[in-house]
């Protein structure tokens, strides 16, 4: 609910120095208190009522109510109250000793502030007092609105994303905003900033009355969405409000990807897939809809998510939905963590070539951007929207344990599925940091201790030998050294771990602690045909 910002409350003024001194009384509920001063009049006439705009707190010592009788008393309230006035404050010991009670009746029934001062102050004094309170405080609120559109102007002059503009928004507004479109659908939001509410606790959607501020965006004459803060922001709230919801006008007349209607729609859609909570599967397909994500018959959706270096997230997730765009038509990606969320429909009957046409098109699109492909994890396929989310859930959770997972150099970037990283995820988030690092400690420490002391260490030797499988030709290969230097480590490796190399269970726990050891280090894995140290990063 917005509340007119160059206004004081019934309350605030008769916490006026001046006011205190004429012992004022709230004669009417405390509510009424809150109602809004836009202004101080003093008046002795009766018939004011019809000359007052609204929002006016009436000062008067009774002198035109003389006589009159009790249907007077209540049709001169009622005049204050059709004209929206605020309170009508009523000096005592001059024509009334005490209120009227037909007065105080009808001003609680039309919910009138009415206040009985019980001492002498000349209204001037009040009237001043107020007044210089409401001109201080516009000319401070003017400011504070100049300084928040040059602020917000400035950003979008120089690109910015939706964003970061509600961010600075809500530091000026002093509240979390969020972005809704015409129906009440999420765009964006402001992210976290130090000192202001979170945005978790703002409602979502329609909020009920009284308990969030709103300001209409207008694009193009019509309304186009609403800006949302919280009512319990300061008092210069609402003007900054509705100021910062022109200037997202602005920027949504702005035609780049990042900010045209799809591209906000896309926000929303990724915001809703990739959030703490389950999305409606039938609010979600209208999301994907309006995002351009659609599905034909016997197609599936391919989540992926991609580790890129040396090219912005924002910068290679355009150049792969474009890319994606060509060669597989319906698609969608998004920087998403520090990293890219990939979705592309990909036949149903031929997932896995589908998968590989995606691959490929996101390798090429980095490498054309100037960037490079770290890792690509893929989902699982879904044909059901509505298990988007626990797919990327998967993909997310993929991405962030990656790095410490070994692959082969040489062949194009790393492919890694869901199910290849299953056991990363685990130790990631299954188990207790103190059984983890027990693991880590009863199978590895001595060679830890060993390439600590040591200038060619033997991590890496032990992490080729399991990726082969035992193999320890390919583990030679993969190495480039000759079998007799493994065969030495090896031995070496034997003397110093008290488990079986040849032994294909010991081979899983040397491996699930090895993967410990990484994820715990913050370290990458050995790279087959590179040469690496075990604290290298890659």
């Amino acid at each position: 609910m917005l509340m007119r910002p160059d206004a004081l409350t019934v309350a605030e003024i008769l916490d006026l120095d001046v006011v205190v001194a004429a012992r004022p009384e709230l004669v009417t509920p405390v509510e009424t208190a809150q109602r809004r001063v836009r202004w101080v009049h003093t008046s002795e006439i009766y018939e004011i009522g019809p000359l007052l705009r609204g929002d006016e707190l009436l000062l008067t010592t009774g002198l035109g109510l003389v006589g009159a009788s009790p249907e007077r008393l209540r049709n001169y309230v009622d005049s204050l109250a059709d004209r929206g006035a605020a309170g009508l404050c009523l000096e005592l010991g001059r024509p009334f000793e005490r209120m009227p009670p037909p007065l105080v009746q009808q001003a609680r029934d039309r919910g009138l502030a009415l206040v009985a001062m019980h001492s002498v102050v000349p209204f001037v004094e009040v009237t001043e007092a107020v007044h210089e309170l409401l001109v201080s405080s516009r000319l401070r609120r003017a400011r504070a609105v100049d300084l928040l559109a040059d602020d917000l102007l400035a950003q979008i002059l120089g690109g910015t994303t939706v964003e970061a503009l509600l961010r600075s928004a809500s530091v000026h507004v002093g509240c979390a905003l969020r972005l809704l479109d015409s129906r009440g659908g999420l765009i964006a939001e402001s992210p976290s900033v130090p000192g202001l509410r979170p945005i978790a606790e703002l409602p979502a959607g329609p909020s009920p009355a009284g308990s969030s501020l709103e300001a209409d965006v207008v694009v193009g004459g019509r309304v186009w969405g609403r800006l949302v803060g919280d009512a319990r922001a300061g008092r210069d709230a609402p003007a900054l409000l509705h100021r910062a919801a022109s200037l997202v006008a602005v920027m949504l007349l702005r035609t780049d990807a990042a900010t045209t209607t799809r591209g906000l729609a896309r926000r929303s859609f990724i915001h809703a897939i990739s959030g703490s909570v389950t999305p409606h599967s039938g609010a979600l397909e209208e999301l994907a809809r309006r995002a351009g994500m659609t599905l034909r018959a016997g197609q599936q959706v391919a989540v992926a998510g991609l580790d890129v270096a040396h090219v912005e997230p924002s910068l290679a997730a355009a150049s792969v939905e474009a890319a994606l765009r060509r060669n597989l038509g319906s698609a969608i990606a998004s920087e998403l963590d520090q990293g890219v969320l990939v979705l592309a429909a990909v036949p149903g009957g031929s997932p896995q070539a589908g998968r590989a046409l995606l691959v490929d098109t996101c390798d090429a699109a980095i490498h054309t951007s100037g960037g490079r492909v770290r890792a690509i994890v893929i989902g699982p396929a879904v044909a059901d929207l509505g298990m988007l989310h626990g797919a990327v859930g998967e993909v997310r959770e993929g991405l962030g344990v990656s790095p410490a997972w070994p692959h082969a150099a040489g062949e194009g970037c790393p492919v890694l599925s869901t199910t290849d990283l299953a056991l990363a995820i685990l130790l990631a988030r299954g188990l207790p940091t103190g059984a983890i690092d027990q693991l880590v400690d009863r199978t590895l420490r001595r060679v830890l201790e060993h390439d600590a002391r040591r200038s060619a260490p033997l991590l890496p030797t032990l992490e080729a030998y399991l990726a082969a499988g035992g193999n320890k030709r390919g583990a030679a290969a993969a190495l480039g050294v000759q079998r007799q230097t493994l065969y030495s480590r090896l031995a070496r490796l034997a003397e110093l771990i008290d488990l079986d190399l040849l032994d294909p269970m010991s081979r899983t726990t040397l491996h699930a602690a090895v993967l410990a050891w990484r994820l715990r280090s913050g370290g990458s894995g050995f790279r087959i045909g590179a040469k690496t140290s075990p604290s290298s990063p890659r």
